[in-house]
């Protein structure tokens, strides 16, 4: 018994890590199940900040348009930190970086919004000048997360997520159409940060949704590893079992 103990130690311990799921959808009825418990900051209310009204992408790709300190989102929200290049992960508040655009769609683009009207878009890096075709990170400020997705503008272009741990090691990337909700799931709270990198066509991001698992709770071992753990215990047990009656007779 105290082999098949140990084997199931080195099996433990060889188990690979946690893995992780990508999401690239239009879908509500998979986005509802991604965000089923989770968080969703919807942009539409950030306290001390005021949009800067964006009726036309004509001069949102070419940093042409200057953004107001009022529509500047860093770290405003609480447990999450906007930049767009330059910041620490792992101390915002003392090394902000460049912040992201709070922007209002209005008039003709207004239906480009996820939900109502608010989006966030990046900024050149060390400038005040919009820029959608730049790249907007989020970190998570107080608890790591296990999943994170944000909804793409579906009259801009696609955008490559990426979510990293907290040693800025890349954890899943996929790319996310124009227009799809795009999210990365882990088995465990290992996301520290996500970034969004744009092409030449720009994006926005709304509808930020992202959650954590209960990491106290018992793991539940993978169907063919809780097999193999099964059949080399048991194995072992019975092996041992034909020795002790060998030796008694």
């Amino acid at each position: 018994m105290i082999r098949a103990l140990a084997l199931l130690t080195m099996i433990m311990a060889a188990a690979p890590p946690a893995f992780g799921t990508t999401i690239n959808t239009n879908n509500l009825t998979v986005y509802n199940a991604f965000a089923a418990g989770a968080t969703i900051q919807t942009f539409e209310s950030i306290a001390g900040l005021t949009p800067l009204g964006l009726g036309s992408y004509l001069n949102a790709l070419n940093s042409s348009t200057a953004v107001p300190l009022s529509a500047q989102l860093g770290g405003q929200i609480a447990g999450l930190h906007f930049h767009s290049g330059g910041a620490t992960p792992s101390n915002p508040s003392a090394n902000p970086g460049t912040p992201t655009a709070f922007l209002q769609l209005q008039g003709l683009i207004a239906g480009n919004a996820h939900s109502v009207s608010n989006v966030v878009g990046s900024l050149e890096i060390n400038t005040l000048q919009l820029d959608l075709d730049n790249f907007v990170e989020v970190i998570f400020t107080t608890t790591l997360q296990n999943r994170a997705g944000v909804w793409l503008n579906p009259a801009l272009g696609s955008a490559l997520f990426t979510a990293f741990d907290a040693t800025g090691i890349g954890l899943e990337s996929v790319i996310g159409s124009a227009g799809n909700f795009v999210a990365v799931t882990r088995a465990t709270n290992d996301i520290k940060f996500v970034s969004i990198v744009g092409g030449p066509s720009g994006f926005t991001i709304d509808d930020l949704t992202y959650g954590l698992v209960d990491d106290s709770a018992p793991t539940v071992p993978e169907p063919g590893l809780a097999l193999l753990l099964g059949l080399g215990v048991t194995g072992l047990v019975v092996r041992a079992r034909r020795r002790g009656r060998t030796r008694s007779r």
